[in-house]
């Protein structure tokens, strides 16, 4: 790989996105330029000012912790 080649995308982002999916299961979003925002979004956020990604975290909540209340959600 040249020195052109070193950017952040290339040896921060694109290598932990293939360690998390590889390793881990994760699955990897590239969103940047593609999100538009609403609860039907792709990834769901309001704003680009929401780092916590809620509709997965909410389904994985209700998914280890089934026949909770609503509020404990």
């Amino acid at each position: 790989m040249s020195p052109a080649h070193y950017t952040e995308d290339t040896l921060v982002q694109q290598t932990t996105a293939d360690y998390l999916q590889q390793q881990l299961g994760w699955e990897s979003v590239f969103a940047f330029n593609q999100e538009d925002f609403g609860p039907d979004s792709l990834l769901g956020r309001l704003s680009d000012h929401e780092v916590v990604l809620t509709r997965p975290l909410r389904a994985a909540l209700e998914r280890l912790n089934p026949g909770l209340p609503e509020p404990a959600y």
